[in-house]
């Protein structure tokens, strides 16, 4: 089938008439539903876009189908706008012709920047035909746009609308809680945080530019194959854990499933490291780095169903040596624990210190690091379009600069973790290895004290 040109929302409803008088294979009939989510996309990207016209572009080759959202032509309309009054301000008896000058020269360096990052800040959908096994539906969304939980309500809300054939009453008698809440305006003190946290990061783009050259030049001269692998923790599993830390550390004031699985993840990453063959000295800084959802923590606190960012960055450090001891696991949850305490329980609300993490975040992104994305509240086995529950979630997410692993619900363990990740097969065979011992030791050590 023929790629189809950039078209309207008007002309997207005519579009799926014509597609579906086609042959109504099951990527057809997928397409549909997409297409469905027409009104959906333009409540979210409204948020973002003044004025969005919302055109969308299916490309529709053999059982791939893409639809994208391409913003380049809003953001031309803008600065066209833009243009006009300063015209008008030309017409005028008392103008700074140097300043409109400089200002017109701005935007054409606006217009550079929109048209290489706009198109790359919302989402892409691409949806595969397995013919008698099933469907993939891939997507991606950067996280400039929203974060985990806004991005599983998202797709929850989608599911359920295409479960229930668009039929909007029967959706929205689960409750409006199930529909994405979008007004910014509720994060009290947004704009001067926002301005607060670019004044930093305009200070660092420096030293991080120059970091991230460095790391590009050491992924061309040192890229190897990675491959994707998702391990997993029962809730058995991380109740011996918490068990272990408990009872080595009973003072310990947070041990959470989150905390000790962090614990477990960074130890196995650098004991399997170590097994691989890397030499790290004993003294090397190894920093662990993941994300707490605020929306609770506000006062007063924000819906659940807020759509959005609404992520406080935490990073923690601690040492090669260490982290490959005896100790390693309760040291690791101990440094967790407390680097919580003192960003998100510190007793002066949420907001205290949210520009310091992310400077931290940024100024340790050159080392080595751990990146934790995700939550175990994650559901995405959850979302059901009518066709049962997802056979397999996985995260396709990966940095050679640096670790990431995501966490998610289980689908086979009831209270249970999914990890997700993304590492060289010699990591990975010997993070199976270390994965599943260390739970066993633990396990062991507990036993051998009662």
């Amino acid at each position: 089938m023929a790629g189809i040109d950039l078209i309207s929302l008007d002309a997207m409803m005519s579009l799926e008439t014509e597609i579906l008088k086609r042959e109504a294979t099951p990527v057809m009939r997928l397409l549909n539903d997409l297409l469905t989510l027409s009104a959906f996309l333009c409540c979210l990207v409204s948020t973002f876009i003044r004025k969005h016209q919302g055109p969308i572009r299916p490309n529709v080759e053999a059982d791939v189908v893409l639809l994208r959202v391409d913003f380049i032509r809003e953001v031309n309309q803008l600065l066209q706008e833009v243009r006009s009054v300063q015209e008008e301000a030309l017409n005028t008896q008392s103008f700074d012709p140097e300043s409109v000058a400089n200002r017109l020269k701005q935007q054409e360096k606006q217009r550079a920047i929109h048209q290489v990052i706009w198109p790359l800040l919302f989402q892409l959908f691409q949806v595969t035909l397995f013919p008698n096994q099933g469907v993939c539906i891939g997507l991606t969304a950067h996280h400039s746009m929203c974060d985990g939980p806004a991005l599983t309500l998202f797709m929850q809300a989608w599911a359920s609308i295409n479960k229930f054939n668009g039929d909007e009453s029967r959706f929205l008698v689960s409750g409006e809680e199930r529909l994405p809440f979008y007004d910014t305006d509720v994060v009290a003190d947004g704009d001067r945080l926002a301005d607060e946290c670019w004044n930093h990061i305009k200070m660092l783009v420096p030293t991080t530019t120059a970091t991230a050259i460095n790391t590009l030049h050491q992924m061309v001269s040192t890229r190897e194959r990675k491959f994707h692998a998702t391990f997993v923790l029962s809730e058995a599993e991380i109740q011996i854990l918490k068990s272990f830390v408990l009872h080595k550390k009973p003072a310990m004031a947070r041990v959470s499933s989150f905390t000790v699985a962090c614990a477990h993840l960074w130890t196995c990453l650098v004991k399997a490291i170590a097994a691989a063959g890397e030499e790290v000295a004993d003294d090397e800084p190894e920093y662990l780095s993941f994300l707490v959802d605020c929306r609770g923590r506000f006062i007063p606190p924000l819906p659940n169903n807020y759509f959005g960012n609404c992520m406080l960055t935490v990073v923690t450090e601690s040492t090669n040596g260490t982290l490959r001891g005896n100790n390693g696991l309760l040291s690791a949850a101990e440094v967790i624990g407390e680097a919580i305490r003192k960003t998100v329980d510190n007793g002066k609300g949420i907001m205290d210190g949210y520009t310091k993490s992310v400077i931290e975040y940024l100024k340790r992104r050159g080392g080595r690091m751990l990146i934790v994305g995700g939550s175990p509240r994650l559901d995405f086995y959850g979302i059901d379009y009518g066709w049962g529950r997802p056979i397999k979630y996985e995260t396709v997410a990966g940095r050679d600069s640096m670790e990431v692993f995501f966490l998610s619900k289980s689908r086979k363990y009831r209270g249970g973790i999914e990890i997700g990740v993304f590492m060289s097969k010699v990591r990975i065979d010997a993070f199976a290895a270390v994965f599943d011992r260390g739970v066993i030791e633990a396990k062991e050590s507990i036993w051998s004290k009662m």
